[in-house]
């Protein structure tokens, strides 16, 4: 860390996200873990650059069209996003359930950076640390990865909600 660990040993290359844009390539954030094992260092496997209309909902699934985009799903097909964003409960090590933000995606979408926020009365949002953490992101060997987040509170808590942003 901060480098991606994927690619110490499992099989995953170091994919250089955005090469056009000559980002710094001593950064760690400018690296990602490529799509599939064996990987193919010296290339990109991003997806194309989003080009669409960012808050547009051509199949009124619910997902905007650069949701669509990072997730690796058509905003033409309202049924390939089902299961790929879920709300669930985990344990932690305190022994105490906390509700859980889970969200399955295509990798290569380097144009855009995701993140989840939590509220208490949907009035107000967060995506401070002192209300959500990450606390995985999972390769699945797909080209998918799975990335979770949950809240600081435990379940027992007053209401609580996430929702998912990206921007670019």
């Amino acid at each position: 860390a901060p480098w991606p660990l994927c690619a110490d040993g499992t099989g995953y290359s170091l994919i250089l996200k955005n090469p056009s844009l000559n980002p710094d390539h001593s950064l760690a954030s400018n690296w990602r873990c490529s799509r599939l094992p064996g990987g193919n260092p010296g290339t990109s496997d991003s997806q194309p650059l989003f080009a669409g209309e960012p808050h547009s909902d051509n199949d009124s699934d619910g997902f905007e069209q650069l949701l669509e985009h990072f997730l690796g799903t058509s905003d033409t097909v309202s049924s390939d996003t089902a299961g790929l964003v879920q709300i669930s409960s985990t344990i932690a090590a305190d022994t105490m359930p906390y509700p859980t933000l889970q969200v399955t995606y295509m990798i290569g979408a380097d144009d855009v950076t995701p993140s989840a926020e939590w509220s208490s009365d949907l009035q107000i949002w967060s995506s401070l640390p002192a209300k959500v953490v990450q606390v995985s992101e999972t390769l699945n060997g797909n080209g998918t990865a799975t990335l979770v987040w949950r809240a600081t509170l435990p379940s027992t808590a007053a209401h609580q909600f996430f929702r998912l942003r990206v921007s670019n």
